[in-house]
């Protein structure tokens, strides 16, 4: 029961019945796995595993724009094209929304916005901001995923209101906006 206990303590008590037996077992003591769970209640300790966050989508809006980037990421100028999505970061025991813009060609961050909520309001105040820092461009082609955020008539209002065309990934198809998906990967 002590072997038992101290295995489960060194896997930061994410360890099973199934995992602690194995590895009891592999260290030489008879021990199965129903004996594990037993040896487990008596001791009063459970497999503590992390839960997958479940992305909660908060509109079922879907104006799909054409592919036109067409995983063509070799830009000759600044605000060329720009590309957008949004991630979750957990901050403390809640979860926060991050929407980032990065223009293609500089691969910087231009805008960005965080918030509790992953609606529309997110995405359109991280664009307010990347248009307000690079001095109000024109023609400027924004692609994203097909994210309810991207799709909303509040963002594609707000792509129109600054003179921007919309290009929008695949759907399924993380490569089509790689970049972002990069930048997110290092966070």
């Amino acid at each position: 029961k002590a072997a038992l206990v101290r295995h489960h303590k060194a896997s930061r008590e994410s360890a099973g019945a199934r995992t602690l037996s194995k590895e009891l077992q592999a260290k030489g003591h008879r021990i199965g796995r129903y004996m594990a769970r037993s040896l487990m209640r008596e001791a009063g300790i459970a497999s503590r595993q992390r839960r997958r966050h479940k992305y909660k989508s908060p509109g079922v809006e879907a104006l799909v724009a054409p592919h036109v980037l067409k995983r063509k990421f070799d830009v000759t100028a600044v605000n060329q094209v720009w590309c957008g999505d949004v991630t979750y970061i957990k901050v403390g025991k809640r979860w926060m929304y991050f929407a980032a813009v990065l223009d293609l060609y500089a691969r910087r961050i231009v805008g960005w916005s965080f918030s509790m909520i992953s609606d529309a309001n997110l995405t359109c105040e991280a664009l307010r901001m990347a248009v307000e820092l690079r001095g109000h461009p024109q023609d400027v082609l924004f692609h994203s995923d097909q994210g309810c955020q991207y799709t909303s008539h509040k963002f594609r209002n707000a792509l129109v209101k600054h003179g921007f065309r919309q290009s929008m990934s695949r759907k399924g198809e993380c490569w089509d906006n790689a970049p972002m998906e990069r930048f997110f990967g290092s966070l």
